[in-house]
């Protein structure tokens, strides 16, 4: 399975396509930042597009992948295929254009991790720097929600609560009244180009 996947991972990526179909943690956050140094090393002015159907991982790893893609020079176009939960936000808020196709979903929590790490370092000597840490980290998740969605703070925590509270999935309609997404689309526009330009 391993191989298949690595296999179609190639395939796209010969059409500027970086695919996120699973859990994103350390190794594919660094398989990303690869895959976009080589895209750019091979054209610095043709789009870049972003694939996602993810759970969700590590909201540290992700921030920084959303840096490199708001850091460099051309046009990334997110494109929702299925799920965009939790870590898969903060990627998908750092794209230039941000596209969904028509059934895909769309899920906000809170930082899950100041609850667990809370908890069990409750009695660490370290429990203030660790509390402290990821506030911080939290904090920064907002923010970077906020800049890339164009949403307020006050939007954003009722997002994750009613997420949280009802598990609830966003809809592609809801996204769009909110500006998350700039578009449904029904076609892929790596395989036709005009789907950008659907109305």
């Amino acid at each position: 399975m391993e191989s298949k996947n690595n296999e179609i991972r190639d395939s796209l990526l010969k059409k500027r396509v970086i695919i996120v179909n699973e859990d994103i943690y350390r190794d594919l956050c660094e398989w990303i930042n690869r895959s976009i140094h080589v895209l750019l090393s091979l054209n610095e002015k043709k789009d870049i597009y972003l694939l996602l159907d993810t759970d969700g991982g590590l909201a540290h790893h992700t921030l920084k992948v959303r840096d490199l893609l708001k850091a460099i020079p051309v046009n990334t176009i997110g494109i929702v295929n299925g799920r965009c939960n939790s870590a898969g936000l903060i990627l998908f808020s750092g794209c230039t254009k941000k596209f969904a196709l028509l059934n895909s979903t769309f899920y906000f929590h809170h930082l899950r991790g100041t609850f667990e790490i809370k908890e069990s370092y409750k009695y660490s000597e370290n429990y203030l720097k660790i509390k402290n840490e990821i506030a911080s980290l939290k904090k920064s998740v907002h923010t970077t929600l906020e800049d890339g969605f164009g949403l307020t703070k006050k939007q954003i925590i009722a997002l994750c609560l009613e997420g949280e509270k009802f598990e609830h999935h966003y809809s592609v309609q809801e996204m769009l009244k909110l500006g998350v997404i700039d578009k449904i689309i029904t076609k892929l526009p790596f395989y036709f180009p005009e789907a950008g330009n659907e109305e």
